[in-house]
């Protein structure tokens, strides 16, 4: 092989190792962006996720504590309804004594 040719297939060499660097440094520029990018994505759609889960775990805190609430309102109102039945009947029975004594 002649100087001349060899001289121009390394610079040939050269060039192309540069290219390739370059593109080597491009390729791993592109992939780093586009996993920053999906790393973003992810973050973003993760902090929708849990602020939708607080949001229903809220709403599941409030109809428990209304339900509870419920609870203790029908058990008062029952409570409550059952002494008026008993009065009622304590009353009724008071009458059936005067209405005896009158007879």
């Amino acid at each position: 092989m002649d100087a001349e040719l060899k001289t121009h297939l390394e610079g040939m060499e050269s060039r192309l190792d540069g290219r390739i660097d370059s593109l080597s440094e491009q390729f791993a520029n592109l992939v780093a962006g586009e996993i920053s990018a999906m790393h973003r994505e992810m973050r973003d759609n993760l902090e929708r996720i849990d602020e939708r889960l607080n949001r229903h775990g809220e709403m599941l805190a409030n109809g428990t504590r209304a339900l509870g609430a419920l609870v203790d309102y029908v058990e008062r109102a029952d409570a409550n309804y059952a002494r008026l039945l008993r009065e009622m009947d304590s009353l009724r029975a008071r009458v059936a004594a005067l209405e005896n004594k009158v007879a």
